[in-house]
Formats: structure tokens, sequence, C-alpha cells
């Protein structure tokens, strides 16, 4: 469903000049980079699900009884640098956009920024979406208990 292309069109049609100068990138559950603004290879994509991961049995431990998966966010950070982990749900699957930022002035304003794209990507997703639901379309519609009998009658023979 999500791959490289639907980040680059996206990231084409909205631009970066919001987060310009810091990197950026998007990753599954499992810690696969799916887009990244610079070539940085798999290792921040698997790091990031870690500290996610910590994070979120922490919280889950303490009793959160809350949704996790989209209620909180991911911030490791100084005064003027860190990192964002921000979750977001496409068809009941969740993913993960994080920005990394250093030597900023205003750290608070690249999160906020980072999270209306986060926000932006999601929905443009959702309404570029080309895959239905599982379940919501059937191959044969108007066939007979008779007909599907008949299609595998010669395996009894």
């Amino acid at each position: 469903m999500l791959d490289v292309n639907t980040f680059e069109e996206f990231f084409e049609m909205a631009g970066t000049d919001l987060v310009k100068g810091h990197r950026f990138f998007f990753f599954r559950k499992d810690g696969h980079t799916l887009f990244s603004n610079q070539d940085q290879g798999a290792t921040p994509g698997a790091l990031s699900t870690g500290a996610w991961q910590a994070a979120f049995s922490l919280i889950e431990n303490i009793g959160v009884s809350e949704d996790i998966e989209s209620n909180f966010r991911f911030s490791f950070d100084t005064s003027d640098k860190g990192i964002q982990i921000i979750p977001f749900k496409i068809q009941n699957e969740v993913f993960y956009g994080a920005v990394v930022y250093e030597n900023e002035i205003n750290p608070a304003l690249i999160k906020n920024q980072f999270k209306r794209i986060v926000e932006n990507l999601r929905n443009y997703i959702k309404e570029n979406s080309s895959t239905t639901q599982k379940g919501s379309e059937y191959l044969f519609q108007d066939i007979s208990d008779a007909e599907i009998d008949n299609l595998f009658s010669f395996a009894s023979k």
C-alpha cells in the first residue's frame, strides 16, 4: 500500500520547506524505513522503532488506558536539537514519521510543522488510495452454491 512513490508524489506536491534543513523519515512498526529525505539506510527506522516500543511499553506498564498509538508522540530533545516521532494510522495499520533537528532556534515550531506534514500526508494517502478495504469487493458477486460445486466437480472424478 505505502511505497516510496506515494511519499515522493506527496512531497513533490506539498514541498518540504516546512522542515527544510532537517532530516525526516517515515517507517513501519517493524522498523523498515519507507521514505527518507536523506539517504540514511535502515538504521534510523530500526532505532526509532526501538525507542517508540520502549516508551510505549513503559507508558502501558504505568497503566495508561487511552489509545497510545493515536494520542501520544515521542520526543527526545534539548533546547536546540532532538527527535520527534509521530504515529499515524492508514486503514488500521500504524506508521510513524520522525524529524531530527539540530541547531534549531525554535524546536517547537519544527515539531508543530512536522505534525502538520504527517497529518497532510495521512490525508493525502487516504484520499488517493486506490485499494479497497478487505471484504468490500468480491470477485464473484452473483454466483450460486451449485455453480461453485460445479467449478470444483472435476476434482471428485
